[in-house]
């Protein structure tokens, strides 16, 4: 019995941990909220002499016909990136955008991006200009029901060079296709 006991411990433990959302260490599931609230100016961005300019579009679809599950939710994020340092940019690669509504620190939803350029740059010389797009994963339906006013700003999980980084976009209205 004195052996049953360690173990029903630990799995007591990992049990509860599992319940209040306790993730593996390294893996995120929100980009944490801003400081303060974007502006428009927040479309260009300068981060260790790295130009980002950011477009984010927001849709939801209800062509041709809404499917049982609801309209899907989509998203495009464009960033065009220029490298005025020094040094390359390695590995340059937005893995999580969290939306949060417009004047608001409250999160609504985190997308997984995934490229729609499966040759998309990898590094991105001195003096370089490079053009990506993501959208989010659509493996899973996301389908929200929204107003047709709403509109919302993206804090967006960045990587090059081994190094995260974090980017807001401008707000932006959500369009609704029929």
């Amino acid at each position: 019995m004195n052996e049953v006991r360690p173990f029903l411990f630990l799995s007591a433990t990992l049990l509860f941990l599992a319940s209040c959302g306790v993730r593996p260490q390294g893996e995120k599931t929100l980009v944490t909220p801003p400081e303060k609230l974007p502006t428009i100016a927040d479309t260009l961005q300068i981060v260790e002499k790295v130009s980002l300019k950011i477009d984010l579009y927001l849709w939801q679809n209800f062509m041709p016909t809404v499917p049982e599950s609801k309209p899907p939710f989509y998203l495009s994020l464009q960033v065009e990136v220029k490298n005025r340092s020094q040094d390359k940019v390695v590995g340059f690669k937005p893995t999580l955008l969290t939306l949060f509504p417009e004047g608001s620190k409250t999160p609504f939803h985190t997308f997984k991006l995934v490229s729609e350029d499966p040759q998309a740059a990898v590094q991105i010389d001195p003096g370089r200009v490079e053009y990506f797009t993501y959208t989010n994963d659509r493996s899973k339906v996301f389908s929200p029901e929204l107003r047709k006013d709403a509109r919302f700003y993206a804090r967006i999980l960045v990587v090059w060079n081994g190094k995260e980084k974090i980017l807001s976009s401008a707000v932006v209205g959500v369009e609704f296709t029929y």
